[in-house]
């Protein structure tokens, strides 16, 4: 086995990260062409939409479970925010994507993802927090 140093595997892993964002990007550039420009049907561009589920399921699975956080926005208030502007964005994207513009239904989605991101956010800072306590202990175990 060949032995690289800290600064190798550093650039390495830089470039695939790049990789995968620039592949993200492609990928919802694809979904938003096929579905504006072409005015395609959900089926033609579902496996993008699969790839872009499971990849993030994934690595958002393999960050909690390796103890490394998802975000790095310490003040809640911030994190808050940012949860409101990404439902403003959903909803946008769902309305256009679904025709539905009942206020009434728009709202009431528009809450309901807030709430399950907030509350999703929470039980995942508990895991992350149980989880990196854990690899603290088990250090300390070492030592």
């Amino acid at each position: 086995m060949k032995i690289q140093d800290e600064r190798s595997i550093s650039v390495s892993k830089d470039i695939q990260s790049k990789a995968y964002n620039y592949m993200v990007y492609m990928l919802l550039a694809s979904i938003v062409i096929q579905q504006f420009l072409f005015n395609a049907e959900l089926k033609t561009f579902i496996v993008e939409i699969s790839i872009l589920l499971i990849s993030t399921i994934y690595l958002t699975f393999k960050k909690i479970s390796d103890g490394i956080e998802l975000d790095e926005v310490v003040n809640s208030d911030v994190s808050f925010l940012n949860k409101i502007k990404s439902a403003v964005v959903f909803i946008i994207i769902f309305s256009v994507i679904t025709g539905i513009y009942d206020m009434f239904k728009v709202g009431l989605i528009f809450v309901s993802y807030v709430l399950i991101s907030y509350f999703g956010h929470i039980i995942y800072k508990t895991i992350v927090e149980k989880k990196k306590n854990n690899i603290d202990a088990m250090l300390d175990a070492q030592e």
